[in-house]
């Protein structure tokens, strides 16, 4: 007892509903019994006190059940209600007369609710059986009374009987709502667990997260432009990427897009940019193309490595005085507004995406130059734009298009907020990452880059 009394107590918070359920189950079969004791009674078949003590027996169970949902540990609830059990059962036993003469069931009854409700909140079978011995003992040794003075009329035979349907039900009740327990149990446990590795994992990712954003550029100066970046995740972690780096003299510009989204798309992402500044840190005069491999070949090494198979679309762009640029590399089409014709301009990356191939020392690697005039802005994007959707239609390049040439000449910040809010307007569903990096050409000496930002 002292067991029941300070051990574990499991499901305790399911303990009510257990109850109010016994209530529905054995309430109702009181409410029949009574029903049936008061015909008996109108048919002559048994005294006035039959029905009388039914009612004790009704209303005493409803009271226990009352009693017990106000105590916290349910364990102590069913100590309770097996203490009170040990009174109102004998007392419907011994009493009852005619038909129901030695009503054993009360005790059957009794002993059903302990062995539902204590072996589910406990998963110890042995705690119910010990209820069912203390049950059938209270059974005979009323039994022996009741017989000694006349009270009950049982046959040796028929006490025998009853005593062992209370004992085999009572049983069998036990180790069938242990097993039920445990089986809740370890559900629960196993429900605990996934939710507490779901919070490590969140917590992982929120600090990966955190690393992403702090790579992001920030309070850097290209001279003669004003650079604005903008990317926000579809998962906690995105798999974009854009930059704007100054290695030994050298000015460049970077957007890259690893397949897929999430934790391994942004670690890939993050990889490719610590390769890309050990690339141009290792060899400062290095030809675009040059770097573009050694990129490449680091890239895929790591890959490898992690038993992924990925690929990253890639346009690293080198940033020359006076608007000139040189890009190396496959990514989506760079859009160019151009201010003289009002019109937006397509320049397509013909090189090699990484990841896709470890080599490429012979691959065709062409370097692409173009220039910006006075009120030109460029446009760097990922494909999470372009292929938003809205059911079944995508934004697509000619919606992109047409809000660069509108709304360029607004400036680099104005273009990238438009741009997101018709998204948001086509759609506020994202399943890709967006990123957005603008330069737009000005006659200023120098504009700094504003923070960068990323949301999810």
């Amino acid at each position: 007892m002292a067991d029941l009394l300070s051990g574990e107590v499991r499901f305790a918070e399911r303990h009510h509903e257990t109850l109010s359920a016994m209530d529905v189950i054995f309430g109702s079969y009181n409410v029949l019994m009574l029903v049936l004791t008061v015909v008996a009674w109108l048919r002559g078949e048994m005294r006035w006190r039959g029905p009388l003590i039914l009612l004790f027996f009704f209303i005493s169970n409803a009271l226990i059940s009352v009693v017990s949902r106000r105590i916290y540990n349910p364990i102590r609830a069913e100590v309770v209600r097996a203490a009170v059990g040990a009174v109102i059962a004998p007392t419907a036993f011994l009493l009852l007369d005619g038909p129901l003469s030695g009503w054993w069931p009360g005790f059957l009854i009794m002993c059903l609710g302990g062995c539902i409700v204590l072996p589910l909140i406990t998963q110890r079978p042995l705690h119910a059986m010990w209820l069912v011995i203390y049950y059938l003992a209270i059974y005979t040794g009323a039994t022996v009374v009741g017989v000694h003075f006349g009270l009950v009329h049982l046959t040796w035979y028929g006490g025998c009987v009853s005593g062992g349907i209370i004992f085999m039900t009572g049983m069998m009740y036990a180790r069938i709502v242990s097993l039920l327990g445990r089986t809740l149990r370890n559900e629960r446990d196993r429900t605990i667990e996934l939710a507490q590795a779901r919070d490590a994992l969140f917590a992982e990712v929120e600090v990966a997260h955190e690393i992403q954003t702090l790579l992001l550029p920030q309070d850097l100066k290209l001279p003669g432009a004003q650079v604005k970046g903008r990317m926000l995740p579809a998962a906690e972690v995105g798999g974009d990427y854009y930059d704007l780096l100054r290695v030994g003299g050298r000015t460049f510009l970077a957007v890259g897009d690893v397949s897929g989204h999430g934790v391994t798309s942004g670690l890939a992402m993050m990889m490719a940019r610590a390769n890309l500044l050990g690339a141009l840190a290792a060899n400062p005069t290095a030809s675009l193309p040059e770097v573009y491999r050694v990129l490449n070949y680091s890239f895929s090494q790591n890959l490898e490595r992690m038993g992924v198979q990925l690929y990253m679309t890639f346009a690293l762009i080198e940033v020359f005085p006076g608007g000139h640029f040189s890009a190396v590399g496959r990514h989506l089409p760079i859009m160019i507004y151009r201010q003289k014709k009002a019109e937006v301009e397509e320049l397509e990356l013909d090189g090699m995406w990484l990841g896709v191939m470890e080599d490429l020392s012979a691959a065709p690697l062409p370097e692409m130059n173009f220039q910006l005039e006075t009120g030109d802005v460029m446009v760097l994007y990922t494909d999470g734009i372009v292929e938003h959707m809205a059911g079944d239609e995508m934004f697509g390049f000619e919606r992109l298009k047409e809000l660069i040439r509108v709304h360029a000449p607004r400036g680099a910040g104005a273009l990238i907020e438009t741009i997101l809010e018709e998204m948001e307007h086509f759609s506020r569903q994202r399943e890709d990452d967006i990123t957005l990096l603008v330069v737009d050409q000005r006659n200023e000496a120098a504009v700094q880059l504003a923070p960068a930002s990323a949301a999810s």
